[in-house]
């Protein structure tokens, strides 16, 4: 019996370790799911410098369509641990085209039509491609080195605007100090926790960092 009872606490101290490693994982899943809906409609609101309630009417159809593309994968689509929202390419591309516009003078009226038609059309063109099953081809194309590429280009693309985010500068230029420390202090909290210490610290970095700036910001 003893041998028994022993085993029991073994398996359901096991199974409560897995849990807890389960729940870690899927709060942070959230947080970086959370943060990037609402970070695309705040940062292309404010490259079309559109008012306080047109930006958050933008973050609620955010919410909303990324919520149902989830629900509706995980129904009947790929049931993956993925997030169906905002395309980030597609964001650094609009962001991208609001600049060569505002320098080229064309007026914001104009370059946001003309992607929406764009957006469109990419749309119905991905949709047709994927019905006929033609999109395997695109995907020889789309290499990870194609993509690694992509991405460092939207990193590159998108780092003065967290930039700024981060240390608070205001429109006329001045910097806020404690943000900017805070920022800073977080930046290096991450990144020890992610190169230094391995296990699970390691892996839940972001969820911690998203826990300290949180806490200390409030």
């Amino acid at each position: 019996m003893p041998f028994h009872e022993n085993v029991r606490t073994l398996h359901l101290k096991e199974s409560l370790r897995t849990d807890s490693i389960t729940l870690l994982a899927g709060l942070q899943w959230l947080g970086f799911m959370f943060a990037n809906t609402i970070v695309i409609p705040l940062s292309v609101g404010t490259a079309f410098h559109n008012t306080p309630g047109e930006i958050s009417g933008s973050m609620a159809r955010s919410f909303l369509l990324t919520g149902l593309a989830c629900l509706l994968q995980a129904c009947c689509g790929h049931r993956l641990p993925l997030m169906e929202g905002q395309s980030g390419l597609w964001w650094g591309v609009i962001l991208g085209l609001v600049s060569m516009g505002s320098t080229a003078k064309i007026p914001l009226s104009t370059v946001g039509g003309s992607l929406a038609v764009g957006v469109m059309a990419g749309g119905l063109l991905v949709s047709l491609l994927g019905g006929l099953g033609w999109h395997r081809g695109l995907n020889r194309l789309f290499t990870p080195v194609v993509m690694a590429v992509l991405l460092f280009l939207l990193s590159a693309q998108l780092i003065d605007l967290f930039f700024q985010g981060m240390t608070g500068i205001s429109q006329t230029g001045r910097m806020n100090l404690p943000m900017a420390g805070l920022s800073l202090a977080l930046v290096l909290l991450v990144s020890t926790l992610t190169i230094g210490p391995k296990g699970l610290v390691s892996n839940f970095a972001i969820l911690i960092g998203l826990g300290v700036g949180w806490a200390i910001y409030e």
